[in-house]
């Protein structure tokens, strides 16, 4: 009977020691009794992990900067077509209200008049409520009103890429389309679907 007593301490001995082995491992991986790793852990690790790719949407509008001079387009005309540099407004995913100091500036254009269109490229930033911002590049088509002998209102439509940004958005990529996208005047409105890898 002492020697059945002996082998039995020594192995819950052993089972009691392999015990604080696992306790004080899952102590270092920092996790709760229930199994889930600490909040902070995972604030930390969220901090540096890998990027995600999540939807975007906004709602936009914008109005001609007076105090940047227009672009000029290239243009057969004649008529001596410019695009002005542009204040953003609105609201965005990610961003929320869109803050001053967002804009679109336009860095090419060629006019096709014979199609009633401005082909172009703007560099758009978008400012958020924390002050981090969404750069992108945006390939628009102006699309005129055909009615509209003045060529003062219309459509446009296109992609744009997300190429960067500030604070959390550093190093941001994705894309988004135009929708629902008109001009009157100076005065744009537009909304914009796609998503975003931050």
């Amino acid at each position: 009977m002492k020697t059945i007593n002996y082998y039995l301490l020594k192995a819950l001995y052993g089972v009691s020691i392999l015990a604080m082995f696992l306790l004080a491992y899952s102590c270092s991986q920092e996790t709760t009794m229930d199994g889930t790793e600490n909040l902070e852990a995972y604030s930390a690790k969220s901090q540096k992990g890998a990027k995600a790719t999540r939807a975007i949407r906004g709602k936009i509008n914008n109005d001609a900067d007076p105090s940047v001079d227009p672009v000029p387009c290239d243009d057969s005309s004649g008529l001596g077509i410019a695009l002005s540099t542009n204040f953003i407004y609105g609201n965005m995913t990610h961003l929320g209200k869109i803050q001053p100091g967002s804009f679109g500036r336009p860095i090419e254009c060629e006019t096709n008049l014979a199609e009633g269109k401005i082909i172009s490229v703007y560099e758009v930033n978008y400012i958020g409520a924390h002050g981090d911002e969404i750069r992108t590049r945006e390939y628009t088509t102006i699309i005129f009103n055909p009615e509209d002998p003045t060529f003062n209102t219309g459509t446009f439509e296109g992609t744009i890429d997300i190429i960067g940004g500030t604070g959390r958005f550093e190093g941001a990529t994705g894309n988004m389309v135009f929708v629902d996208a008109s001009f009157i005047g100076s005065k744009s409105t537009w909304e914009v679907v796609g998503e975003i890898t931050y």
